[in-house]
């Protein structure tokens, strides 16, 4: 599913592709800009989830008018897209212009054919004349059905809206209206491709330019030819740089690996490979050639890499390092260690776990960080893959039903043999599919089928056999009962991989003291149906969640696949890895020098892990109830700590995340403004509180074009402001110096706050409860890391606190030393300046 922006750009594309084909089609685009709003293409907000444009320049200035007369209206679902087209004026025009307005829009409706059909307002007794031409279809999920579909309707829709015009013209030569002119849309499409680059960084913005498909192919050269020379991040041999409508990597003084004018590949090689390859005049000999952008890169990697080499072993720094870009290094080297497994020798990020103290931020990680590498859109897929992933989810009766539907009259054997029920097989640990088939057919077969003696019977029933032994299915019963099989049927049948919908290549699990290697790896679990009058209980293999992934993995070589584990060390690791704590390692993968298989208890049936397959944890060091890895595990894992970060909760840096976070708002948005006083408030920056409009409209613009970044409201804070960076640096101190540095506390737990109450919260609910564990609730310790305006002794003065009792330490007790948290629940302001103090 597209974003807001994502889904202009796709609009915006059509109808340029449009205008390639016909240099006379225009369109309308946003003309002014305010703040957040410098990446809209079109009128609209994200917000309200919807954008409009129009053909036409049809002037109406009633009170309140802000849109155009007529245009089309795209909206973004949740799931979908839709769109309509519409025709809005007022019913009391109070000029001439706006009259003929009416006129026209009136006078298009009379000549719209019926199969335009529209719905809305066209009474005059109503304030607006509102009208829209309804789609096609209701939603779509598929923008190119979507796109024909309006192509249709316009090649009815825009000729009689300009034979309108042009009647109306003809009888009133003052009427403003016509087809937006190629001059205003020229300014227009300039100014945006100007926002574009000063509000989208301009490497981004190249990056689209040169569409997806291209640049994965580009970035997995580079990243492989990076990996295999063996760079640093930091090195200076090598320059990264771009231009318009070019990428440019170069070792030294030489190119090595070009996009360039959007047309074709520019590469070095160690021999002339082409006709026209050019020969560098220095030693050593190489050659620079062109390729096509449809070009396989891998089939001259090799010589590719040779020349990069040899031209590397002579460098000692590029003298074209001064203009390195530094966004373009960093992308380069960020996915290096997602990449290029297909090296034997042990690969440090293959099992990798991150570690640290709660609250910094590892879960978070793997969601921004880790996910996207392992997502692929639906038409990376092969076909076999995408009918993986298409029946992955379903059961034996649904998938059963499914082959049924698409066979007609057939055998069971017809069944076993049909394409889905093959990979479904291939999928899951069954040996016995035949009966499996022949038993799901008999349970959901209609009560009235004299052909099939089953007494107990499980619904849905709508399979029926006949005399001579064929099976079928009830259409009309299976639509009632499992409609989504018919769509899933439909979707084998087209087998048209979608460019806008993604595919998981990864799951997501938490390990817990009750999980075991029944749920990772495989178990025997009971059959589960809706019979209750069924009183067998019977029992089958079923595959854990890592099994059923690894399957996944195997059968799409060409693909990465990973299984995040939450919490990793909350299990009992050792018994949920079981036997996989070797087939785990780098060099025992299937495919690689020392691959190893073994037999799993249950099925017997031979197991190896494929090496495209991650094993990426996290693992929180403070937590005392978990189960510590043993020495075994921990050698086959990488391990990257992830300490706290004080910088994030600096009170620029808090400042700047608001303006992020609200960042497609208007000035005079009521949250923002609400956002931004508690904020400034809770921070006690009087400066802020006091800033003007012009000033922050002068920031925002700078922060736009990338000219500064948070450090430019540091200037607005003095010792006197609330300061969560210092606080949380000494509470870490402390604690470090009392316990560990495994102990310390995360950054994310002040993460997000913009009131006092907000604050308020974080401290008592959160970090005071962590603290209370870390020193098994002595209170004396507690006090030292968060001080006396926290922690208060209890005085108590009663000589007879303790019942009559004959103990020797009874004196020694009554002059024991007891603390309590203080609250400061009803005096926010004393507990901000309390915490000032820590």
């Amino acid at each position: 599913m597209l974003t807001y922006h994502e889904y202009e750009k796709v609009v915006y594309d059509w109808l340029i592709a449009k205008r390639d084909n016909d240099p006379n089609f225009t369109f309308s685009l946003r003309k002014k800009v305010g703040k957040g709003l410098e990446k809209d293409i079109f009128i609209g907000t994200e917000k309200s989830k919807y954008f409009a444009t129009t053909f036409w320049a049809l002037r109406i200035d009633y009170p309140g008018s802000s849109g155009e007369a007529t245009g089309i209206i795209f909206k973004l679902g949740k799931i979908d897209y839709s769109y309509f087209i519409e025709l809005n004026q007022t019913n009391k025009p109070h000029n001439e212009q706006n009259k003929a307005v009416l006129r026209v829009l009136k006078e298009v409706c009379s000549k719209l054919p019926p199969d335009l059909e529209y719905a809305g307002s066209d009474n005059e007794s109503n304030a607006m004349f509102n009208v829209k031409i309804l789609p096609t279809e209701p939603v779509y999920v598929d923008l190119n059905l979507m796109f024909t579909d309006i192509d249709k309707q316009l090649a009815v829709f825009v000729p009689i809206v300009d034979e309108v015009l042009a009647n109306e013209k003809s009888v009133n030569p003052s009427f403003i209206g016509q087809r937006i002119t190629n001059e205003e849309f020229s300014h227009w499409n300039n100014k945006l491709e100007t926002r574009v680059i000063n509000n989208t960084d301009f490497f981004g913005a190249l990056l689209i330019k040169l569409g997806e498909v291209i640049t994965e192919k580009y970035f997995d050269t580079l990243r492989k030819l990076i990996f295999d020379l063996d760079l640093e991040i930091t090195s200076e041999k090598v320059y990264f740089n771009y231009e318009k409508d070019k990428l440019i990597f170069g070792i030294g003084q030489r190119y090595v690996l070009n996009i360039e004018n959007n047309q074709f590949f520019r590469l070095i090689s160690k021999n002339k490979v082409s006709d026209n390859g050019e020969e560098f005049t220095s030693e050593p000999k190489a050659f620079l050639t062109n390729y096509p952008l449809d070009f396989d890169l891998q089939s001259h990697y090799d010589d590719l890499l040779i020349g990069a080499k040899e031209t590397l072993a002579i460098t000692e720094k590029s003298g074209f390092f001064k203009f390195d870009k530094k966004d373009f290094r960093e992308m380069a080297f960020r996915d290096n260690n997602l990449i290029t497994i297909e090296k034997q020798s042990a690969d440090p990020t293959l099992n990798l776990i991150l570690f640290g103290p709660p609250g910094t931020g590892k879960t978070y990680r793997l969601q921004k960080e880790y996910f996207k590498h392992f997502t692929v859109n639906e038409s990376s897929l092969s076909r076999e893959s995408y009918l993986e992933n298409l029946i992955n989810d379903l059961n034996w009766w649904q998938l059963i039903s499914i082959v049924s539907l698409d066979l007609g009259r057939t055998k069971v054997r017809h069944i076993y043999e049909h394409e889905l029920i093959q990979i479904k097989e291939k999928l899951s640990s069954s040996k016995t599919v035949m009966p499996t088939i022949w038993g799901q057919l008999q349970a959901h077969t209609v009560m009235d089928c004299v052909n099939v003696n089953v007494e107990k019977r499980s619904e849905p029933l709508y399979f029926s056999k006949d005399k001579d032994s064929f099976w079928s299915i009830n259409e009309g019963l299976l639509r009632d009962n499992f409609p989504e099989g018919i769509e899933i049927l439909q979707e084998y049948k087209d087998f048209k991989p979608r460019n806008n919908k993604s595919v998981k290549n990864y799951e997501f699990i938490t390990f817990h003291q009750s999980f075991s290697y029944e749920d990772f790896i495989e178990g025997i679990k009971p059959n589960l149906t809706d019979d209750s009058d069924n009183s067998e209980l019977k029992y089958h293999i079923e595959d854990g969640i890592f099994k059923r992934l690894c399957k996944r993995a195997e059968s799409d070589p060409k693909n990465k696949y990973c299984i995040f584990i939450d919490e990793i060390n909350r299990g009992n690791v050792s018994a949920i890895f079981g036997e996989l704590i070797t087939l785990i390692e780098s060099d025992k993968r299937i495919g690689n020098t020392n691959e190893l298989k073994i037999q799993l208890p249950y099925s017997k049936d031979l197991f190896g892990v494929p090496k495209n397959l991650y094993i990426i944890g996290t693992m929180n060091t403070a937590d005392r109830s978990v189960e510590s890895l043993d020495t075994a595990l921990r050698r086959r894992f990488s391990f990257e700590e992830m300490l706290p970060n004080a910088e994030l909760v600096s009170p620029e840096k808090m400042v700047y995340d608001l303006w992020l976070k609200h960042a497609d708002a208007e000035w005079e948005d009521e949250d923002w403004l609400i956002d931004e006083k508690n904020l400034y408030t809770l921070l006690s920056s009087e400066n802020l509180l006091r800033m003007s409009l012009l000033k922050k409209k002068e920031i925002s613009e700078l922060l736009n074009n990338k000219e500064v970044n948070e450090k430019i409201f540091k200037e607005y804070f003095d010792d006197n402001c609330l300061n969560l960076k210092l606080i949380l640096e000494k509470i870490n101190k402390r604690l470090e110096k009392l316990l560990s540095r495994d102990h310390t506390i995360g950054h994310s737990f002040f993460l997000g706050i913009t009131t006092e109450n907000d604050l308020y919260s974080a401290f008592y609910n959160k970090i005071i409860p962590l603290l209370q564990e870390y020193f098994f609730g002595d209170y004396g310790k507690m006090g030292l890391v968060i001080g006396s305006d926290f922690v208060e002794e209890i005085k108590e003065s009663e000589v007879n606190l303790f019942a009559i009792f004959d103990y020797e330490d009874r004196d020694l007790l009554l002059e024991k030393k007891v603390y309590r948290i203080k609250d400061f629940k009803k005096e926010i302001s004393l507990f901000i300046s309390a915490l000032k103090k820590i």
